[in-house]
């Protein structure tokens, strides 16, 4: 797309958020700016606007990434995945592992009836987009005729650890 270009950006930096709670711990003072109510993420085939709000988040992706059986699923395991890993972030989980005092401290922040999710440490989305059968030439309706591609992207990319999505921001042509 002409005039498009991915951009950096700063998320979570209100009172509470990750990135607050970054900058305090390492004395920085808070950032003037107010938060987005979302993110617009520019797929070859679609826009899909990924909201703050979790709600009208749940509502966005059924609605413009699919709404069968198998996303629903799919978008149960990722929002499992991300509270437990979320909330163990925010209790101060120790990676990498160094030793016996940082896999107690680790347990206890994931907390012990989460840890059958470990299982999920060495996997990627494409793994478990094929887990609920929506990766390779998966098609579902979206409101499109015909359906639409339900994934992009590869896994290599995945494995090693480059983010899924970005953000993308309208730049002027010069």
């Amino acid at each position: 797309m002409a005039g498009m270009a991915t951009a950096p950006t700063l998320v979570d930096f209100e009172p509470g958020g990750v990135g607050a709670e970054l900058l305090d711990a390492v004395g920085l003072p808070a950032l003037a700016g107010e938060p987005l109510p979302g993110y617009l993420a520019w797929l070859p085939d679609r826009t899909v606007t990924l909201h703050r709000d979790q709600a009208a988040w749940h509502r966005e992706r059924l609605r413009t990434l699919g709404d069968s059986e198998r996303h629903r699923a799919f978008w149960a395991l990722l929002d499992r995945l991300a509270e437990v890993f979320w909330a163990a972030s925010r209790s101060g989980v120790r990676l990498p592992v160094r030793g016996p005092a940082d896999a107690l401290h680790d347990l206890r922040a994931v907390g012990v009836r989460q840890v059958p999710l470990a299982r999920h440490l060495g996997r990627t989305l494409g793994d478990a987009l094929r887990q609920f059968g929506l990766r390779e030439g998966a098609r579902h309706d979206a409101g499109q005729p015909g359906g639409e591609r339900a994934t992009g992207g590869n896994d290599r990319a995945d494995r090693r650890g480059h983010a899924v999505g970005r953000a993308a921001a309208a730049v002027p042509e010069t």
